[in-house]
């Protein structure tokens, strides 16, 4: 049975994962992505990295999909930049950065490369059921807050693939310094980072997996996800998408508060989109949906190749 290779790249780990035609993962590993930072050369680490893979589980790929955190290029070869992901020494190690073509060459398949949001709504999407769901917005708040845009079955990207980015729209007067370099994006005040901000400042003898459980209502972490909520009001008004989806590490930690979080959408948005119903819907628990999600799509570019 043929299979495809899916890599969830997040800001602490890296899942990989080898899935076949019926949807089965094998060979699946989960290391930190410091691997991908040590050396400041992260297209020759990855290569690198992928060989042993290849070596260690006995078998080859028929194509690869890496899920990125950071903007891509409509070429699905070229990473924009990502803030995420940086050497030991503070180096950005993403930045215009072309990692598809030395990959594909090193190892003779086809590899695309994509938003890891926009990957892990492909799997959304097909386990939720909406399939036939005109507009979807997602957003997904782990270490940063990505986001994903679907319309008719395709994502919006926007002038050159750099779209999407429902975590860094501004705050109004926001002064707070986003990992971007910007000041007052949404990602500045609702992200992983953030939360342990917080935890280190207000709750230090709190377990950062209890933040919610112990103090979801508190006014610094009410904040917080009101915070996390105006980017999907802020979507809902331009739009009035057929379902919001929403997910990431945070917003699937024990007892976040999910009805606060969807109360604050449904106050930020204008009536008229409200009255006609909002689909709000939360991105199951699941660590392999990143590395399934890429390995999906990788299947469905393959076979538009034919």
């Amino acid at each position: 049975m043929s299979k495809v290779l899916g890599i969830d790249l997040g800001g602490t780990r890296l899942r990989i994962g080898m899935v076949d035609e019926a949807g089965g993962m094998h060979h699946h590993k989960v290391v930190p992505s410091s691997v991908l930072k040590e050396n400041g050369d992260f297209v020759g680490d990855l290569i690198h990295f992928l060989g042993e893979y290849f070596e260690e589980s006995g078998e080859k790929p028929e194509a690869m999909a890496f899920g990125i955190p950071s903007a891509i290029y409509k070429d699905e070869k070229t990473a924009f930049y990502s803030p995420n992901l940086k050497s030991p020494q503070g180096k950005v190690l993403l930045d215009h950065t072309n990692i598809a073509d030395p990959v594909a060459e090193a190892f003779g398949v086809p590899v695309w490369v994509g938003k890891d949001t926009n990957y892990i709504l492909v799997y959304d999407r097909e386990v939720m059921g909406l399939q036939d769901a005109d507009v979807i917005v997602a957003g997904y708040i782990g270490t940063g807050y990505g986001g994903a845009i679907m319309v008719n079955g395709e994502f919006v990207l926007g002038k050159n693939g750099i779209g999407e980015e429902i975590g860094h729209v501004p705050f109004w007067h926001g002064d707070a310094l986003c990992g971007c370099g910007k000041r007052g994006c949404a990602e500045a005040y609702a992200s992983g980072v953030v939360l342990k901000e917080i935890r280190e400042k207000y709750f230090p003898e709190t377990d950062i997996s209890e933040m919610f459980t112990k103090h979801a209502k508190e006014q610094v972490l009410q904040e917080f996800v009101y915070a996390a909520a105006l980017p999907f009001a802020m979507m809902g008004n331009l739009l009035a998408p057929d379902a919001y989806v929403a997910g990431g590490g945070v917003i699937e930690m024990k007892d976040f508060p999910r009805e606060d979080f969807k109360r604050y959408i449904r106050e930020n948005i204008s009536r008229a989109v409200v009255e006609n119903g909002l689909d709000i819907r939360f991105s199951e628990v699941n660590q392999e949906k990143g590395v399934l999600g890429s390995a999906m799509y990788a299947r469905q570019k393959l076979a538009k190749l034919g």
